[in-house]
């Protein structure tokens, strides 16, 4: 994932929470409500906007579902995603993935406002050529490409 936000916040703030770990991550998983690094809320606290990238365990469907509290914008997300051939779901805000619950951090920004992608891991594993960690910086692909391209257009609209 960290490629990703590395390609995308070229020239905007970026906060990576990520396991160093070769396999077993996933147990290092908190929820985004009870998420509370201080360096990351300051980080979020000084902002107006946030747009985070999380993954989800989904190995078959190539899909991103997006929330959170930006409705507009996250429904431009799914439009952009689905334009560009990437298969994409607009969460309702009741959905569990939806991002939308008031404490979590990304919506603790200045306004409020925030989208959220849960990317799922085929989704996130078709965009490298090699999936494991060690190769994963020096194997992106077109579809990796074509993927940040559509999230720096959606991140251009925060102006």
């Amino acid at each position: 994932m960290s490629e990703l936000i590395h390609e995308i916040a070229s020239d905007i703030s970026m906060y990576l929470f990520e396991g160093l770990k070769v396999k077993g991550n996933h147990v290092l998983h908190i929820t985004s409500t009870r998420f509370n690094e201080p360096v990351c809320l300051s980080l979020v606290h000084a902002h107006h906007y946030t747009f985070a990238l999380h993954g989800y365990g989904e190995t078959e469907v190539l899909q991103t579902l997006v929330g959170g509290t930006d409705r507009e914008k996250a429904a431009e997300t799914v439009k952009r995603l689905t334009l560009n051939g990437f298969p994409a779901v607009l969460l309702s805000e009741s959905d569990r993935y939806s991002g939308t619950h008031p404490h979590n951090i990304n919506n603790q920004c200045l306004t409020g406002k925030s989208v959220q992608l849960e990317i799922s891991q085929a989704q996130r594993r078709a965009f490298f050529q090699d999936f494991r960690r060690r190769y994963r910086r020096e194997t992106q692909n077109e579809q990796f490409y074509r993927y940040t391209n559509v999230l720096k257009q959606v991140l251009n609209l925060y102006g």
